[in-house]
């Protein structure tokens, strides 16, 4: 009888050792989580360009990073700005969004992404705001020979254990 107390009590040691380390591993997964989604990264890789008389086209290289141990979150869509600067105002040149939503992108422990995305910016097609920045762009392209300074925001829409929360990111690229 003694053996059979003996082994229902190494039972009961062994789930409750189990279940110790299960909430452990869980636990420290989770105190990752707000650090994750503050260091969550968006950097440009390029931009190239090509410049007819009137169209910019564009293609434009980003990559999104979680430099942290955190497991759980999902990317549903990235929408992003990309502005070049003129005199110190920040002139909107390209906007879109990515989205995921059907399938949403896991983002694993210490993963990277890239993105690319071209765009063709024609003259006669645009709406009249992104036709004058269009214009400008160009104007500025020529007057300082390619050196451009560009702000890149990005928001990225993550699903979590929480809820799905706004991930925003801003970057300084130069051309």
């Amino acid at each position: 009888m003694l053996s059979r107390e003996k082994a229902v009590t190494a039972i009961f040691l062994t789930a409750t050792i189990a279940s110790v380390l299960f909430m452990v591993t869980g636990t420290a997964n989770y105190t990752e989580f707000y650090r994750a989604v503050g260091q969550l990264e968006a950097k440009i890789l390029s931009i190239d360009l090509s410049i007819e008389e009137k169209q910019v086209n564009l293609t434009l290289v980003f990559s999104v990073t979680n430099p942290t141990s955190y497991r759980g979150l999902e990317m549903r869509e990235i929408s992003y700005a990309l502005q070049y600067e003129d005199h110190k105002a920040e002139i909107s040149l390209v906007t879109d969004t990515l989205l995921f939503t059907s399938n949403p992108i896991v983002i694993d422990p210490f993963w990277s992404k890239t993105f690319e995305c071209p765009k063709i910016l024609n003259i006669n097609s645009l709406p009249q705001i992104q036709k004058q920045a269009t214009l400008r762009f160009i104007e500025l392209h020529q007057t300082q020979q390619g050196r451009i300074e560009w702000v890149f925001d990005c928001t990225a829409i993550l699903l979590t254990f929480v809820d799905t929360i706004d991930v925003p990111m801003t970057t300084r690229f130069q051309s």
